[in-house]
């Protein structure tokens, strides 16, 4: 009897057990959906998919995803740098119930065309500040423009000729780059020429005496270019990948502005989340020539952790 006794409390045991875990999974499987209706959604539209050029800014925009509680969804146009698709893009997102937008704009337009129609919806601005109600993150951009000129013009004292050439001419981001260090190399008695597409730098980088990025989109396909031809021309970017730091490395560019592409994507979604004045966002640049690629501060964005 007392082993009856004690079997059937061992079953009772094992039953209680069985439940306790049944209820567990039962309370997991109908809690998901309301954590994830809690999570925001963020819509993330590069110009173009470069992953040289964006993979920090990915990594940062995805730490800022996991502190913040939101989810990312991540767009590029098939045509590098094509409006159109971009703002095609954008609207489907609206339509399909995004929280919020972070945009590199491949013109300004992409986003004082949906200001009006879309008031509620929280855009966020990198490169360029194309306004219409959108949230600006980008470096200073006529500040780079100014630093690169400067550094050139201290390597050429005596004048020259400049090529300045922007990769993407609806970027309005990228224009201020230029047009500011336009501005300066004249000032310093350096003759400017300034060329958008392809066949144009090809054309006319042999007459000068050094050439000018604004972006690093143009960067390996000029340094293969250079070489092909022998064509020696000091080179002044911007940018954080790794082409950038091999160019320093090896002599092929001269200086560049650099920044943090991972503090700039971590700084777009979280001002993207709040929707709203995330206080300073503020970007440092600095200029970086190869004597100085290596002290500790330039380490940190010339060779972040994880490339």
């Amino acid at each position: 009897m007392k082993r009856r006794h004690k079997n059937f409390i061992q079953l009772a045991i094992l039953a209680a057990l069985s439940l306790l875990v049944i209820l567990s999974v039962f309370f997991r499987e109908i809690s998901w959906p309301e954590t994830r209706e809690d999570r925001v959604e963020i819509s993330v539209l590069f110009r173009e998919w470069e992953s040289g050029i964006w993979t920090e800014v990915r990594r940062g925009m995805e730490k800022a995803a996991a502190d913040c509680g939101a989810e990312l969804r991540f767009l590029t146009p098939q045509e590098a740098n094509s409006a159109a698709e971009q703002q095609l893009l954008i609207e489907q997102e609206l339509q399909n119930g995004a929280d919020g937008l972070v945009v590199v704009p491949a013109s300004p337009e992409v986003l004082e065309n949906t200001a009006q129609i879309h008031r509620g919806v929280p855009r966020v601005a990198m490169e360029s500040a194309p306004g219409g109600g959108s949230f600006p993150v980008v470096p200073d951009n006529p500040g780079i423009g100014k630093m690169l000129a400067e550094a050139a013009a201290e390597d050429f004292p005596g004048g020259g000729t400049a090529l300045l050439v922007n990769p993407v001419p609806g970027s309005g981001g990228l224009w201020e780059r230029l047009d500011a260090a336009g501005a300066t190399l004249r000032e310093r008695g350096i003759s400017v020429l300034v060329c958008e597409g392809e066949q144009e730098w090809k054309e006319r980088i042999g007459q000068a005496d050094f050439c000018l990025l604004p972006d690093p989109a143009l960067l390996q396909p000029m340094l293969d270019f250079c070489e092909e031809h022998q064509i020696q021309v000091p080179l002044y970017t911007v940018g954080y990948s790794k082409d950038v730091a091999d160019g320093l490395e090896n002599g092929q560019i001269a200086a560049a502005v650099v920044w943090s592409g991972y503090g700039e994507g971590y700084q777009a979604v979280r001002q993207a989340v709040l929707g709203k004045d995330a206080g300073p966002l503020e970007i440092p640049v600095i200029l970086v020539r190869k004597e100085e690629m290596y002290e500790a501060e330039n380490q940190k964005i010339l060779f972040p952790i994880g490339n």
